[in-house]
């Protein structure tokens, strides 16, 4: 969750900037693409965009990543604690990749909810969610 790219810059831009609870400081020609979104006129070359994009998307990435592997450390574990912990860990990134998809529904409204381990030809061909689908979503792992 410590992504540059999900919570610096990007994260300070998209979501206190251009709600006013932060100013872009500086001078207007200091960092154009902050400037966008202090004006409103990013658009999807912004660097920035990119950034949040691949930012959250790579969480959900790593938290697909330890939801999956969970069961396997789970079958392995001989202690019933250890077990216990193993599917907590499991919730945690639920309610971290729940996280990470209300920010991206946010940001972008409609993306495909990736809730696997994707190659990149099939998450090229994922298509976009609802909104109705993304809010689901989200609550179902909040509530696992």
């Amino acid at each position: 969750m410590r992504s540059f790219d999900a919570h610096a810059f990007a994260y300070v831009g998209a979501f206190e900037i251009t709600s006013d609870n932060a100013y872009k400081g500086s001078t207007p020609g200091d960092n154009p693409p902050m400037l966008e979104f202090d004006t409103f006129t990013h658009t999807a070359t912004n660097p920035l965009v990119n950034s949040l994009w691949t930012g959250f998307f790579g969480i959900v990435s790593a938290s697909n990543f330890a939801i999956h592997q969970m069961p396997l450390f789970y079958a392995a574990l001989l202690n019933p604690l250890d077990r216990r912990y193993a599917m907590q860990c499991q919730a945690e990134a639920k309610v971290i990749r729940a996280y990470a998809y209300f920010n991206l529904t946010r940001l972008f409204g409609r993306v495909p909810i990736i809730d696997t381990i994707m190659t990149p030809t099939h998450l090229a061909s994922a298509r976009q969610a609802t909104t109705q689908e993304l809010y689901a979503f989200i609550e179902k792992d909040l509530l696992d």
